[in-house]
């Protein structure tokens, strides 16, 4: 936690928290998320600091936007506030106002200094769930073993990983890691879902095989040489 010691009690501080958007609200669109979010955070009273200038804009930034339709476990928001309250609090104000719509999974203040998570992040992490319930025999084997069968995304995909899960009926997780922005000397383009998306359909098609469900399950910044989350770097900035 940032030290506020002898600090005037107007103090400028930055927080980032972390939701969820499960549910019907996987088909609202990341500008409706961020209105849900804004009119939350005014009536939860929590003083936001805003920009100078002409148009004074409220320091308020969100990580890279979620497709719509696509489930999340890892929403990212940035605020900076003149306010003495604290993580717990803030957390918990929010919640209260958002009435179980979206839910603040935790919040952590950030030093002064740290970057946005849009300028931060360099991977996202999703899970496709593909149905296994009525697999024509060994698709499942056999899907597992051509599921890098997409050249066309080489370069945009940092990992990608099959586990076979068995209960009441098989799936495959399908863990996959692709590049939120481009570096020269790293990946030449950005990872698009979507349109990954589109090509994974085709090659489970033979394999009488679907897609169950999506979930952005993390966000990830490539720190010296290893994956950290966004609540992980902030310790970088202390």
């Amino acid at each position: 936690m940032v030290d506020h010691t002898n600090l005037n009690i107007e103090m400028e501080k930055k927080f980032r928290f972390k939701f969820s958007k499960t549910g019907e609200y996987k088909y609202f669109s990341h500008l409706d998320i961020i209105s849900i979010i804004t009119r939350a955070l005014r009536r939860a009273k929590i003083r936001i600091k805003y920009s100078q200038g002409y148009r004074p804009r409220p320091k308020i930034s969100f990580g890279p936007p979620t497709p719509l339709g696509i489930e999340s476990n890892a929403e990212y928001c940035d605020i900076t506030v003149v306010d003495p309250i604290m993580e717990n609090e803030l957390a918990r104000r929010l919640n209260e106002q958002l009435y179980k719509r979206i839910i603040i999974d935790i919040a952590r203040e950030a030093a002064p200094g740290t970057k946005n998570l849009m300028s931060q992040v360099d991977l996202i992490e999703y899970l496709i769930y593909i149905d296994g319930r009525n697999p024509a025999s060994g698709s499942l084997e056999k899907m597992a073993g051509h599921i890098g069968g997409t050249a066309e995304f080489d370069g945009s995909i940092y990992d990608i990983d099959s586990t076979k899960t068995i209960g009441e009926g098989q799936a495959v997780i399908l863990k996959l890691s692709g590049y939120a922005k481009i570096y020269k000397d790293r990946n030449p383009k950005v990872f698009k879902l979507m349109n990954y998306l589109e090509r994974f359909k085709e090659i489970l098609i033979p394999y009488e095989l679907s897609i169950e469900r999506i979930v952005k399950e993390e966000l990830y910044i490539l720190k010296e040489r290893k994956k950290v989350t966004p609540f992980e770097i902030l310790q970088f900035y202390v």
